[in-house]
């Protein structure tokens, strides 16, 4: 309901433009510059409060979306440790398997992009939030060639659950799949 106040650019260029129109055409009618400053202040005014909504105003939506680039990051770096703080601590699987592709590879580069959130639902305990999205990962093979290697993921959907306020964590439940594979492969 209140997601275009706290996550739409176009909804705020929207209201900016309309208070900037209605304003020159009040002027334009009236001639008065007492109408032209209360315009503009209401325009700027108008604008003020889309940055502070876009910006400032925390919603879930916008943490869980940092969370999965913040991921991103961490594995782009081939930092472990920071990738698993990203993972949640009952999520054996994921953290097994992240731990041991990262020591078999010294990664140069994560990607995400397309990034979708598809549902995000608060009835359940924890709440949890399902992510859409496209990646990909480059770097080196830690073997005596030291071969290079990109991996594609062409569509991913990865479960995440808000284990403390505002902090979401990856779950086991991950899908992924890859060019050329016609199925899909659970974690």
């Amino acid at each position: 309901m209140l997601a275009p106040l706290t996550e739409s650019v176009f909804f705020w260029s929207v209201c900016v433009a309309f208070a900037a129109g209605f304003t020159l055409a009040t002027w334009l009618g009236t001639r008065r510059k007492s109408l032209l400053f209360v315009g503009l202040t209401a325009t700027l005014i108008t604008a003020t409060l889309g940055a502070f909504c876009l910006f400032y105003v925390a919603t879930d939506r916008k943490a869980v979306r940092r969370t999965v680039l913040a991921l991103a990051d961490a594995v782009g770096r081939d930092d472990v440790d920071a990738t698993l703080s990203f993972v949640s601590s009952s999520a054996l699987k994921t953290r097994f398997k992240a731990r041991t592709h990262m020591a078999l590879a010294e990664i140069e580069w994560a990607k995400v992009r397309d990034l979708e959130i598809v549902e995000i639902n608060r009835y359940t305990s924890p709440p949890r939030a399902v992510v859409r999205f496209r990646g990909s990962v480059g770097g080196r093979f830690l073997s005596f060639d030291s071969a290079k290697f990109t991996v594609l993921v062409d569509f991913s959907e990865v479960e995440l659950r808000e284990e403390e306020p505002g902090v979401w964590r990856v779950t086991d439940r991950c899908k992924f799949s890859y060019p050329g594979y016609s199925g899909e492969i659970s974690l």
